[in-house]
C-alpha cells in the first residue's frame, strides 16, 4: 500500500506544531520530526498516511519545494497582508 502524504506547508508561528500534533493523534498516521519536504519521500512506513511539517523561516523565498507526487497540502499562513507585501518587493 502507498501512503498518502501530507504535507503542512506554513509561516512560522502560524500554529503548525499545535495542528501536526493533533493530527499526529490519529493511529493511522506517521509523523517525523522537521525536514524539507522532498526528503520525506525516502521515508517508509506502513501506515496510511505520512504527516511532514516544515515551517518557512524569515528570508526563506525557495520555500516551498513540494515533491511532484499525488499529495494533501495543509497551507497556514500567520499574516496574509504581511506577506502579500514583501511578496510584491521582491
Amino acid at each position: 500500500m502507498n501512503p498518502t502524504y501530507v504535507f503542512i506547508v506554513c509561516s512560522m508561528r502560524s500554529g503548525s506544531t499545535l495542528l501536526k500534533a493533533l493530527i499526529a493523534t490519529r493511529k493511522d498516521v506517521a509523523h517525523f520530526t522537521e525536514m524539507p519536504f522532498t526528503e520525506a519521500l525516502n521515508i517508509s512506513h506502513t501506515k496510511p498516511f505520512i504527516l511532514i511539517k516544515k515551517p518557512a523561516f524569515l528570508g526563506e523565498f525557495n520555500y516551498p519545494q513540494l515533491p511532484n507526487i499525488n499529495s494533501k497540502k495543509i497551507i497556514l499562513i500567520r499574516n496574509p497582508k504581511l506577506l502579500w507585501i514583501r511578496i510584491k518587493r521582491n
